[in-house]
C-alpha cells in the first residue's frame, strides 16, 4: 500500500492543542496468529468498534467532525484502499470539517 517506508517502525509527527510539534516513533507489533488481547466490555461501546471493517469513515455534520478509523492494514475486498481514500479526502474537501480523528489501531 505504501503508507510506511519500514515495516518495523512509523514515523508521525503531530500538533498538539497548543500548536507545538510533537515526533513519535512507534515500533511495530510480530503478527502472531495468537490472539491474546483483552478488551474491556466498556470500549466494544466505543465508535472505533461500531463496524466489522478495514476502514471506513463518518461525518457528524453537528459537531462538524469526521473520524477516520484504520483497523487493518490490509485491503478490504469490497473497497480497495486507493478507492476508497480517493472518496475520503473527497468528502473532506466538500465538507471542511472543524476536526479530524484519527482512529488506528
Amino acid at each position: 500500500m505504501g503508507i510506511i517506508k519500514e515495516l518495523s517502525t512509523i514515523q508521525f509527527q503531530l500538533l498538539s492543542p497548543q500548536g507545538d510539534t510533537i515526533n513519535a516513533t512507534i515500533n511495530t507489533v510480530a503478527k502472531s496468529s495468537e490472539k491474546t488481547w483483552k478488551y474491556a466490555p466498556l470500549f466494544k461501546n466505543l465508535l472505533a468498534y461500531s463496524k466489522n471493517s478495514n476502514y471506513w469513515y463518518s461525518y457528524d455534520e453537528k459537531s462538524k467532525t469526521l473520524y477516520f478509523n484504520y483497523q487493518r492494514c490490509r485491503e478490504d475486498e469490497n473497497e480497495p484502499f486507493k478507492k476508497f481514500n480517493a472518496k475520503l479526502f473527497k468528502t473532506i474537501e466538500e465538507v471542511n470539517p472543524n476536526k479530524i480523528i484519527l482512529s488506528i489501531f
